[in-house]
């Protein structure tokens, strides 16, 4: 077990697949943040996690199948860029979800158990990330579906900054943990 080292393949997912930077190359948005990085990061965290994930075989087999799953993603974007992938993004964004919950819920233990504070933060963050996750996989359904860009404009761009926001605290907090350990 290297906790220390399992903190920081985490903190460093976070950032891959949570925060968006995109080049754009003859008017195509390219992801050069694609979130399959921060899955196999999330994947390698697994066996350094120790007991933390121990009896947990879904924090291993999530971040896998995601990183398949939004390298999918990503790939057909080049591909065919006008394909109606929402279906395919809605399930990405719930299992997401689900995931980053069950992750900083382990992760305020793992900050409790050393007798850090950031087990309080990181369980607030969780409350952030699912709500911000939601709000984001609806409208980008809905968006992927038609609706106007006025009628979502705002939803998204809240969502997209509590995310990065959220991102960037989690990230800044694993890293102190780190320290602290």
């Amino acid at each position: 077990m290297d906790l220390k080292k399992g903190l920081t393949y985490t903190a460093f997912g976070f950032l891959f697949t949570l925060i968006d930077f995109n080049l754009t190359v003859n008017g195509e948005a390219i992801s050069v943040t694609p979130d399959f990085i921060g899955w196999i990061l999330f994947f390698l965290a697994y066996e350094k996690m120790g007991d933390y994930f121990r009896g947990k075989p879904y924090m291993k087999w999530i971040p896998l199948v995601m990183a398949v799953l939004s390298a999918a993603i990503w790939g057909l974007g080049f591909v065919s860029p006008d394909k109606d992938l929402r279906y395919l993004k809605s399930a990405a964004g719930l299992l997401d979800m689900i995931y980053i919950f069950f992750l900083l819920t382990i992760l305020a233990r793992v900050a409790d158990d050393h007798g850090s504070s950031k087990g309080a933060a990181m369980r607030k963050l969780r409350w952030v990330f699912v709500t911000a996750e939601l709000v984001m996989t609806v409208i980008g359904f809905l968006a992927e579906g038609g609706a106007g860009a006025n009628e979502i404009a705002v939803p998204v761009v809240a969502a997209a900054v509590a995310v990065l926001i959220a991102a960037i605290m989690t990230a800044v907090t694993l890293f102190g943990l780190r320290k602290e350990i």
